[in-house]
């Protein structure tokens, strides 16, 4: 067991270490565990009372999640922020996940979509204009926006 000074340097070392966790060349996956991993710890060591937890500290993780997130998040870091509701840490990964997919996909094949924040619901959709796909009878085997549904 950590005696009281113990736990009072583990908690600044994870604070520190929380706040100098970036993204940089990690998946978002990656970034998500490493900061996960090192949120939990934090936790362990400090649990949050159930009254303040979805207002300071779950508040503070997803402030920290995406200040660490990488410029080419940067639209949907700002939809995020600029939302009636910030999210929780799960629904702004999953949220960012979604975004991720629209990254990864050539222009050719990928409709042109936008991240539409769900006002803080748990469910996030994507919305876009027609892109530059083939069109709405070739829905087998790629990603397509619900407009081109």
């Amino acid at each position: 067991m950590y005696s009281h000074a113990t736990n009072v340097t583990k908690i600044l070392q994870l604070e520190e270490e929380l706040c100098n966790i970036r993204q940089g060349d990690q998946d978002l996956s990656k970034y998500f565990a490493t900061l996960t991993a090192a949120y939990e710890r934090l936790k362990a060591l400090r649990p949050p009372c159930k009254r303040c937890y979805a207002s300071h500290f779950e508040t503070g993780m997803v402030a920290k999640f995406l200040y660490g997130l990488s410029s080419e998040y940067s639209v949907a870091k700002s939809q995020i922020l600029t939302g009636s509701d910030l999210p929780n840490l799960a629904d702004t990964y999953n949220r960012l996940s979604c975004f991720a997919v629209t990254l990864t996909q050539p222009m050719h094949d990928t409709p042109v979509c936008v991240l539409v924040m769900s006002g803080g619901h748990s469910h996030s959709s994507f919305v876009g204009t027609r892109g530059r796909g083939a069109g709405r009878g070739t829905r087998r085997g790629r990603f397509q926006c619900s407009h081109c549904w």
